[in-house]
């Protein structure tokens, strides 16, 4: 009988795009988000997927030009080398759900910064959930307060992101819906700063692998202060995604 097992890996460096794997009990084991948040979260994302033939990437959306040749209904993009000039043709696609800018970092420098998120803020996207902004070096803390003006999101990636200190969490606060946080790998965030975070209480999931001023103590006074949340710093994990 098919299986579909569904798990956070690193197929396309940086990406976050789930694995789709069609087989038996042979396949590989999955990894401890797998089925816990991933299969909850993204499953508007798997909605795009043809299982039958195990997935198909989300296209590569770079250009003006790219973006009229997609379908109106499409849902999910990656959009990697997009500028930030060319973000508001987004609009035209009002079912978009998924949005990264992280997948392919490993070949191609992110090219928004904080001017291409506040073009996005503007665009009226209803259904957009899951926005990853990982190691897109051209966002600072001013980004992250048009962040906060995306009501919809409950996703939101921000791994390896220089540009990002403790000044920039608050404006989190205000994008009500968003429940998952991924500030692994990101040297400005500190053990006063996440604290912050407490303010909002319908956390699920807040991650802080690889940063180097976020300290067990910090994790566990936040975890306390969110007990419905699941709160972690796994520098193994991190370490283990960087190769």
């Amino acid at each position: 009988m098919l299986q579909v097992l569904i798990r956070a890996s690193v197929l396309e460096r940086g990406s976050i795009w789930p694995k789709v794997q069609c087989g038996c009990a042979a396949a590989s084991r999955p990894s401890k988000r797998g089925f816990r948040y991933w299969s909850a979260l993204l499953i508007s994302v798997l909605a795009g997927f043809s299982l039958a033939s195990c997935g198909e990437w989300p296209p590569v959306v770079d250009t003006a030009q790219d973006i009229a040749d997609l379908p109106a209904q499409q849902d999910s993009i990656r959009t990697r080398g997009l500028p930030d000039s060319e973000i508001h043709l987004l609009a035209r696609l009002s079912d978009l759900e998924t949005l990264d800018f992280h997948g392919g970092w490993a070949v191609q420098d992110a090219q928004v910064t904080d001017e291409g998120l506040r073009q996005l803020a503007l665009l009226e996207l209803p259904r957009l959930d899951l926005l990853n902004l990982g190691r897109c070096q051209g966002i600072t803390d001013q980004g992250l307060v048009q962040v906060g003006k995306l009501r919809t999101i409950r996703w939101l990636g921000l791994s390896a992101c220089s540009g990002i200190t403790d000044a920039g969490l608050p404006s989190l606060l205000s994008a009500r819906n968003l429940t998952g946080l991924d500030l692994r790998g990101c040297p400005g965030i500190t053990d006063a700063g996440i604290q912050q975070l407490a303010a909002k209480t319908n956390w699920l999931e807040i991650w802080f692998g690889g940063c180097p001023n976020v300290t067990p103590d910090g994790v566990a006074r936040l975890q306390a202060a969110l007990p419905a949340a699941r709160v972690e710093k796994d520098d193994a994990e991190w370490a283990y995604e960087q190769h």
